[in-house]
């Protein structure tokens, strides 16, 4: 509720809002769509959990990420849709009934999550080593290097994450295609 109506001040002032925030408030229910797609918690194995559902919307966040980073060399755009992640968990956590004094802690950790994450993965796509990738995502998703499942989303992770002609175009007006879930999943 605080932060609904502290994002209303600028409005009010009649500052507009970066166009980089705009982007990704259009952009962010998109990639949460994406993330709840049942195929992950099915085929893909991922645990239908609190913590796998933020897994899986990290390793979407992430891919958008990598796509957008060579159209966003001083990551005003990440930084947006970062903030707007981070303001959909807190929203999130409240509605799960987590209280106030609490939600600002477990965003912390989630972003501090979120971080290594997303550092293990950009280390791991630029990497030279063929099964970085899949340890990273075994490591952070299954807790498992070696899990069966790792390969098959790591596959979906590099290709959700591979930039393609008119990304920028299309990620700065809230669109997004990431390839089908289902291709290379283990079943």
């Amino acid at each position: 509720m605080i932060l609904k109506v502290l994002s209303a001040v600028p409005g009010l002032l009649g500052l507009k809002p970066p166009q980089q925030r705009v982007a990704a408030e259009a952009l962010y229910p998109e990639i949460a769509a994406a993330s709840r797609q049942p195929v992950f918690y099915t085929a893909y194995a991922v645990p239908d959990t609190v913590e796998g559902r933020f897994d899986i919307l990290s390793l979407h966040v992430i891919a958008v990420l990598e796509r957008i980073r060579p159209h966003d060399p001083k990551g005003q755009f990440g930084q947006a849709l970062f903030d707007v992640m981070v303001s959909n968990l807190d929203a999130s956590l409240r509605e799960m009934g987590v209280g106030d004094t609490r939600v600002g802690k477990r965003v912390r950790v989630l972003a501090e999550m979120f971080y290594g994450r997303a550092k293990a993965y950009r280390a791991a796509l630029i990497s030279e080593v063929e099964d970085e990738l899949t340890q990273a995502v075994g490591r952070n998703i299954y807790g498992d290097e070696a899990a069966p499942q790792a390969p098959a989303l790591a596959d979906y992770f590099r290709r959700a994450a591979k930039s393609e002609e008119g990304d920028e175009t299309a990620l700065l007006a809230g669109e997004i295609r990431f390839p089908a879930a289902q291709e290379g999943s283990t079943s």
